[in-house]
């Protein structure tokens, strides 16, 4: 459900969503009697349904292995509490992440806006390349609280992000729609 299409191509379904395209490969396949051996399992589409067919040898338990294909995962943050609220991704399937953290080490790398934590909870945003390794990572804050909800990545790398903040000082750049702090959250 929620598909668009859904398409076969080489060893993998190719479904078509709002959100963009997912593909999953064709699960790993095999007797219980020889793991290590790959059964050729072809699958079938018909009617937004998907089946699986093999020559199975009836005397042998086929396995289709359902696990999933995950592309990279990792670890993120330090020795506090780290909230993710947002993700995007960019064009060059880069991943973006936002939400905010108590920690002082492993989200910021050098050379960006914000490479300390301030006080309390700050936010942050991190980009990590497709294959999983962190380009940079960012906090945003100053003396109260900074929290990112939500963020929206262009193709091209732009973020805009949006959030909560307490601090009156650090956070409006010139020319903006508000350059000082309210008084609200």
């Amino acid at each position: 459900k929620g598909a668009s299409s859904i398409q076969q191509k080489n060893n993998s379904l190719i479904f078509k969503t709002s959100l963009g395209t997912i593909e999953e490969n064709i699960p790993f396949s095999y007797y219980t009697s020889s793991p290590s051996q790959n059964q050729k399992v072809d699958l079938k589409i018909s009617n937004n349904v998907i089946s699986f067919s093999a020559d199975q040898d009836n005397k042998r338990t086929l396995v289709i292995d359902p696990s999933t294909n995950r592309v990279w995962g990792t670890y993120f943050g330090g020795s506090s509490l780290e909230y993710c609220t947002s993700n995007g991704v960019d064009a060059a399937n880069n991943v973006y992440i936002a939400g905010y953290s108590l920690s002082t080490s492993n989200i910021a790398t050098s050379g960006v806006y914000q490479s300390t934590l301030s006080e309390g909870f700050d936010a942050f945003l991190s980009k990590f390349n497709s294959s999983g390794t962190q380009l940079w990572g960012t906090y945003f804050g100053d003396a109260s609280f900074e929290v990112f909800y939500a963020i929206h990545v262009l193709p091209s790398g732009i973020v805009f992000a949006t959030g909560d903040t307490g601090s009156t000082t650090n956070i409006a750049s010139a020319g903006a729609h508000q350059t000082v702090y309210g008084g609200g959250v």
